[in-house]
């Protein structure tokens, strides 16, 4: 038995998009739940919705469609084509596709193509679910559910199935018609970028790095009344600084706070202080800008720098794996 992801790893695309995509083409008038859809959006990515409520909104269009099964049909049709061919080469009779689209969406091909099938529980006239969204360890308590415990292999992706992919003697990371082995798969460079820096945490981050860079220029500003310019700098840095690892703490990575993680969360600012502070200097000792207009761009200039210090230095440290056996074979040849 194998496992499989289905929105760009057996399908091309995201399957949840597409439909979406061709329902407003039927009908245009879905654009008015574009509000509450973008609300919904803005909650989750400031932490306030879990992924399932979010959902749950955004399919509020599907209480404005008549006939769901009948558009449903009408999408595969036209979008079966996007099926990749190695699905159809690796294929098995007792073969599972799990998927954190709708269960409805997926039904009809999954059917067609002879696998079961393990997806998101959403009522197609309401848009409501019936428990959570099946993604990342959701998937493996579904599998766990339906009495699936281990497989020979399994397909995704991305690394936010790394739960499911587990389960499998052998895993592989899909890129299109491309099947890379996990044990050897390596992100390159801009898939880092937008793991990264196309996140809710670095949403959230950049929320922290606003208020951060509200309370470096207000306290900056109070403290140079009474103190020298760079003095004043360098005290209202640091209350901001203190505010916002609190911030980081509770709001962002949800850790308890620790001396020690504090510890680590001043030194990961080691390079924003060096970037805040040369900024101060240049800006304003060497050019004629006004002194809270300099607080405010050292702040903002140096977010993106900051986030991935605070992340990797202060909060998440993971230890480097050992490539497989395997791969230092190949990498020999």
């Amino acid at each position: 038995m194998k496992l499989y992801d289905f929105d760009k790893t057996i399908y091309r695309k995201d399957s949840t998009v597409q439909f979406y995509k061709f329902c407003l083409r039927k009908k245009p008038s879905l654009a008015r739940y574009w509000i509450l859809q973008l609300w919904a959006f803005g909650m989750y990515l400031l932490g306030i919705w879990d992924k399932t409520k979010m959902k749950e909104k955004f399919y509020v269009f599907l209480r404005a469609l008549k006939d769901v099964g009948g558009l449903v049909a009408e999408f595969w049709t036209r979008e079966e084509k996007n099926i990749n061919g190695w699905f159809f080469r690796e294929r098995g009779e007792e073969d599972v596709v799990v998927s954190a689209s709708p269960e409805f969406l997926l039904a009809p091909v999954c059917a067609k193509l002879g696998v079961r099938l393990i997806a998101s529980r959403v009522d197609e006239k309401t848009g409501k679910y019936t428990g959570r969204n099946c993604y990342g360890e959701e998937k493996v308590a579904r599998l766990r559910e339906a009495g699936i415990l281990s497989a020979e292999a399994a397909f995704s992706d991305s690394l936010s199935d790394a739960p499911m992919l587990r389960l499998a003697e052998r895993a592989y990371i899909v890129k299109g018609e491309e099947l890379t082995e996990l044990s050897c798969y390596k992100r390159g460079l801009i898939s880092k970028a937008k793991h990264e820096f196309f996140s809710r945490e670095f949403f959230q981050f950049l929320c922290v790095g606003v208020i951060n860079a509200a309370n470096g220029t207000l306290f900056g500003w109070l403290f140079s009344l009474i103190l020298p310019v760079n003095v004043g700098f360098i005290c209202g840095y640091l209350v901001a600084m203190t505010i916002a690892y609190f911030l980081n703490t509770f709001w962002i990575f949800r850790k308890r706070p620790t001396l020690k993680k504090y510890a680590l969360f001043c030194v990961s600012y080691i390079p924003n202080f060096i970037i805040q502070n040369g900024l101060v200097f240049l800006l304003y000792n060497l050019a004629p800008l006004n002194r809270v207009l300099v607080f405010a761009l050292s702040a903002l200039i140096s977010v993106p720098i900051t986030f991935l210090c605070v992340k990797f230095i202060c909060f998440i440290r993971k230890p480097k794996e050992k490539p497989h056996d395997e791969c230092e074979k190949n990498s020999d040849k």
